[in-house]
C-alpha cells in the first residue's frame, strides 16, 4: 500500500516556517502547505504571527493552493491578531476553530 510519504508528488519539509518561506519564496511554489505553530506566547514568535509572514507564505503558494495553519492554545490577543492577519492576506478564508 502506497503511503503519503512514498508519493513522489509529496515533499515533506520539517523546518522553521519563517526560514522555509524566506528560502523557498524565490525558487518554487507549493500546492499545499501545512504549518504547525506553537501558541503566540512570547516576542520571539511574533514574526510568525505577522502579516509579513502570511504575505511571504501566499507568494510561495500555487494559484489554486491551500495553506493550513495550526496554532495551539486558547484565543489570546495574539491569536486574534494572527487570525486577522491571515484573513487580510487571502481572499478566501474558509477557516474554523476547533478545540
Amino acid at each position: 500500500m502506497e503511503t503519503l510519504f512514498s508519493d513522489t508528488r509529496v515533499k515533506v519539509i520539517i523546518d522553521g516556517a519563517l526560514k522555509f518561506v524566506e528560502k523557498e519564496g524565490s525558487t518554487e511554489t507549493c500546492d499545499l502547505i501545512f504549518v504547525g505553530f506553537p501558541g503566540p506566547t512570547d516576542d520571539s514568535l511574533s514574526r510568525l504571527y505577522s502579516k509579513e509572514f502570511y504575505l511571504m507564505l501566499r507568494n510561495i503558494l500555487a494559484k489554486d493552493g491551500m495553506a493550513v495553519i495550526q496554532s495551539g492554545g486558547y484565543l489570546t490577543t495574539g491569536q486574534k491578531n494572527h487570525h486577522r492577519y491571515f484573513r487580510s492576506c487571502w481572499i478566501k478564508n474558509p477557516g474554523f476553530l476547533s478545540a
